[in-house]
């Protein structure tokens, strides 16, 4: 059972740096083609990494309570 909390907790975290890798590959696009300024690519990425962080710690928490539902 610890293996499957594990793997989970991993699965979200391995979501999440997608997520930002994905988002900056497009967003290096978007400033390639003008469609937004390089200072709104910032801005982006910016909210981009926060929402990633808040989905990480959202996912551990999970594993978190899981684990104790588990084990206790």
């Amino acid at each position: 059972m610890k293996d499957i909390i594990k793997k989970s907790f991993l699965l979200g975290l391995g979501a999440a740096t997608l997520t930002k890798n994905q988002a900056q590959k497009i967003i290096k696009e978007l400033v390639s083609r003008n469609a937004i300024s390089v200072k709104e690519g910032r801005d982006l990425m910016k909210t981009v990494k926060k929402e990633a962080l808040k989905e990480a710690n959202r996912v551990r928490k999970l594993a978190g309570k899981e684990t104790k539902r588990v084990m206790g």
